[in-house]
This record gives structure tokens, C-alpha cells and sequence, in this order.
């Protein structure tokens, strides 16, 4: 049974999931729908992957004679519009099935060709993923980060659109196409390289790891990166700064790296990883620095760290976690 669902490919390839769409047994029946009531924001994607499976379903038990005839009733339908009682000339009941079938048939294959055009890629809170894209370049998300993009071809760019953090590793094509990676205020332009992308609310930054890349901002001003750079957006000004490579990537590794980090960073990172409520007790704890490597592969395992320190007493129930002084 696959438990990543972040495309409705992911769920073609489960067989509980298409005994599910079939009602062919009933423990995949049950099992989908506590799933759906537990997981209500992937719920659309669900029910858009069953609508593929179903298409295929009703088409197999049409044949194309029944579906060209359909068709041939719908065009004539629409070009004769004074003559409305001419598309009845088909026993009514089989005219629907038909047409049906031939609607069915349509929203399939825009479905299907809109799904093929708009892939996607996503981390929930607390999890990372990774995937190959068409041409064979690797992404990792963060948590909490989302990748997209259109359909690839060979007179056009390698474009995707990055939501939050991610680790690219770009294959270069013979051709040497270009690889764009979109963020909210700039574009990231390369042929085949190693970096690090953030394209969050509150930072924006990019490490260079191998290759060399070219940043452009919306105003047009550029610039270009050789390995080892690390370059912020701040106040859409590009600042080079030294930043170590292992730090910035400690993500990948699910560790989190803090040199005088101030606890109201931290709160920031847990909540925009985590997806939680932070609050802290008082300004004099917001403003205590943290130094360190800590583990960050689920959020107990984090807080129970930072409270390690001694320094911060750390409170966590349902949803919501307060930090205060011990």
C-alpha cells in the first residue's frame, strides 16, 4: 500500500486504492474512507486520480464505433440548430449512455493531459521528499515546500516553481537547454549544477555547491555565482555573504544548524517546518541565542533537545508550544 501521496499518479499504483474506485472488497472500501475523512487536503487529488480510473472503466465497454457515432450526433446537434429533434434518432436511453461516454472520454483525456502538463512535487510539515524530473535532474524538498512544473519539450526551458526549501542537482541536456527555477522575485538560471534554493515568506537565499548559476531579479539586475557562494535577498538587494556549505545543508540530513540564533528564529523555523503555534513567555527568552547541531527528524525529538540546554522550559500540547525560562 503506498503511504506518499503527492501526485494522483501515486495513487494508479496502489492496488487498495483501485479496489476501492471498484468496490471490489470491502476492507480497501472502509480503510478510504477513514483515509479521506483523516487526510481532507489531499481529498481533491484523490477523487481526481478516481475519475481517471473510472474514464478507463467506461471505456472499456464502449466500443469506438458507439463513441464516432456519438460524436457524429453531437456535431450534427450543434450545426443544425434548427433542426433539434434530429439528435433522437438514437433510442433515447442508448443516446445518453453514449453521449456519455463520449463526455467521459473528453474529460479523461483533458484530465490526463492536464495532469501530464502540471506536475507537482510537496513536503508535508515534518517530512521531506525527492523525485526525478523528466530529464533526469534530482529536487529534495524541505518541509513545508512545494516544486511544480509544465510540460517539457525540446524547443523550450526546463522551468519549475519552488514554494518554500530545495536541493537541486541538475543533469545538463545535449542540447544545453537551460533549467530556470522560479522563486517569488527571482529566477535562477543554469545548465547543470548543485544548489540550494529558499523561497520563503521571511528569507530568500541561494548556495551554490557545483557549476556555476546566474540569478536574475525582475528589475533585470543579475548575478553570477561560482561554487561556495551564498547569496540573500534582502530588500531586493542581492548580498553575498560566507555561509558554510554543511550548515546551510544540514536540512538534508534532517539536522538543523543554529550559530547565535535567536530563540525567536527558532520559533519561526518550527513553525514554518512544523506547522504549529510558538509562542514565547517573555522578550528576554525570545532574544537568547542557541549555537549547534540538533536533530530535527520529527518535532519531539527537537524540543526535547532544545529543552537539553537547560536554558528553556518547553511545553507542548495538541497543537500549540510555549517556551519559556526554566
Amino acid at each position: 500500500m503506498v503511504q506518499n501521496y503527492s501526485v494522483p499518479e501515486d495513487f494508479l499504483n496502489d492496488d487498495s486504492f483501485l479496489e476501492w474506485v471498484k468496490g471490489s472488497n470491502g476492507t480497501s472500501v472502509a480503510y478510504w474512507k477513514k483515509w479521506m475523512q483523516d487526510n481532507p487536503d489531499k481529498k481533491e487529488m484523490a477523487f481526481a486520480a478516481r475519475t481517471l480510473i473510472e474514464s478507463v472503466f467506461i471505456q472499456e465497454t464502449i466500443s469506438a464505433a458507439q463513441i464516432k457515432e456519438a460524436e457524429q450526433k453531437l456535431l450534427e446537434r450543434i450545426q443544425t440548430k434548427n433542426r433539434p429533434a434530429s439528435i433522437f434518432t438514437l433510442h433515447k436511453k442508448r443516446w445518453w449512455s453514449v453521449a456519455a461516454a463520449v463526455l467521459v472520454a473528453i474529460v479523461s483525456i483533458s484530465v490526463w493531459q492536464y495532469f501530464a502538463a502540471h506536475a507537482s512535487l510537496k513536503a508535508d510539515f515534518g517530512q521531506m521528499a525527492q523525485r526525478n524530473l523528466p530529464d533526469g535532474s534530482e529536487v529534495i524538498l524541505n518541509a513545508n515546500s512545494s516544486l511544480s512544473y509544465n510540460n517539457w519539450n525540446e524547443n523550450s526551458d526546463r522551468e519549475v516553481w519552488v514554494k518554500g526549501e530545495a536541493f537541486f542537482h541538475v543533469k545538463k541536456t545535449a542540447d544545453h537547454r537551460r533549467f530556470v527555477v522560479h522563486a517569488n522575485h527571482f529566477d535562477i538560471i543554469v545548465t547543470g549544477t548543485q544548489f540550494n534554493v529558499v523561497n520563503r515568506d521571511d528569507k530568500t537565499n541561494v548556495m551554490l555547491t557545483e557549476g556555476s548559476i546566474t540569478i536574475k531579479k525582475d528589475d533585470g539586475e543579475e548575478i553570477k555565482m561560482k561554487p561556495g557562494d551564498f547569496v540573500e535577498l534582502d530588500n531586493n538587494r542581492f548580498i553575498k555573504k560566507e555561509e558554510k556549505k554543511e550548515n546551510v545543508l544540514a536540512w538534508k540530513e534532517r539536522k538543523l544548524y543554529f550559530d547565535n540564533t535567536t530563540m525567536a528564529d527558532v520559533a519561526n523555523i518550527i513553525r514554518e517546518q512544523y506547522g504549529v503555534s510558538v509562542k514565547i513567555a517573555d522578550d528576554a527568552t525570545a532574544a537568547k541565542t542557541i549555537n549547534g547541531i540538533m536533530p530535527n527528524t520529527s518535532l519531539d525529538l527537537l524540543l526535547s533537545s532544545l529543552e537539553a540546554t537547560s536554558d528553556f522550559k518547553i511545553a507542548h500540547k495538541n497543537n500549540e508550544i510555549i517556551i519559556e525560562k526554566p
